[in-house]
């Protein structure tokens, strides 16, 4: 799911005949996929499970996995101004935080663990709101394996109650807007930032049927609209 806030930053590797893949290159190549989880939200294979911290907005609150523990932890980076000493080799699109390698992360002192819970299933993606209890969790972004209406695309968490799953039919009033893929099907906007928490922590979704939905932390729709079409 691309994320630019007001429009979509792409980073591009370009070989020419002439341009032999060194073993320089090869490493900065594996650097590069490492360091941008988030183009896995595209029509391409899944990467291997690895430890992810995912930040809010401000960058107080960060929820980071710990795959050999099995955990779920919730980082409170207060005092606020401390959280720009968060260090990150990450993609970002405007002032909105996304997942990156838990070894390009360096939490400041102050850090602290809020909460811990017990992943059940290898961990999937997630959107932090900023009061240090709430996150949606997704597993595929906006390339679904299947077109089935009833899959579930979004699941609404405070900490490890589960308040709200949103599935495919929820988010579209057609499934023929759907655009099929070599093995997947696109579902939303990937010129803008297609899902993110905003500063008042509604949650908001943009659809390839250019319409904008806004929920609150609960999952509970608030609002729905057109937005404008891609620029063509």
């Amino acid at each position: 799911m691309n994320h630019g806030r007001n429009g979509k930053r792409s980073a591009d590797i370009q070989m020419t005949d002439n341009a032999a893949l060194t073993p320089l290159k090869m490493s900065a190549l594996l650097a590069f996929l490492l360091l941008f989880p988030d183009l896995s939200k595209s029509d391409a294979p899944m990467p291997l499970p690895a430890d992810k911290v995912f930040c809010s907005l401000s960058g107080r609150y960060c929820l980071k996995t710990d795959i050999g523990q099995k955990s779920l932890i919730m980082m409170d980076n207060a005092p606020a101004s401390s959280s720009t000493e968060i260090r990150t080799a990450k993609l970002a699109f405007g002032s909105h935080r996304f997942s990156v390698a838990a070894s390009d992360v360096k939490f400041p002192s102050t850090s602290k663990e809020l909460w811990r819970i017990g992943m059940q299933k290898t961990p999937g993606f997630y959107r932090v709101a900023d009061d240090g209890v709430h996150y949606v969790e997704y597993d595929h972004g906006n390339m679904l394996e299947s077109n089935d209406p009833q899959q579930i695309v979004y699941q609404f968490y405070a900490k490890d109650i589960k308040l709200k799953a949103l599935k495919l039919n929820m988010l579209l009033h057609d499934l023929s807007s759907l655009i099929p893929t070599t093995s997947h099907f696109n579902w939303a906007r990937d010129d803008v930032m297609s899902d993110f928490f905003d500063t008042n922590d509604y949650f908001v979704i943009r659809t390839l049927e250019n319409r904008e939905l806004w929920f609150d932390t609960t999952g509970t729709l608030l609002r729905s609209h057109p937005i404008l079409p891609p620029r063509r």
